[in-house]
């Protein structure tokens, strides 16, 4: 349950950061700050996204 919600706030991090792909949400893994701002204890990386999918 906690990873889905990880997850699923990287997304919402990538959408309101403009991302357009995958790959553009490891630039968010060093920014603490929006991560504490939501709530996230962590940031995941983006193969844990895409692996969500599958």
């Amino acid at each position: 349950m906690l990873r889905q919600k990880l997850v699923l706030g990287l997304f919402l991090l990538s959408i309101l950061s403009a991302h357009t792909r995958y790959a553009h949400m490891t630039s968010l893994m060093t920014d603490g700050v929006n991560a504490k701002l939501l709530g996230m204890s962590k940031v995941v990386s983006d193969d844990c996204a895409q692996l969500m999918f599958f």
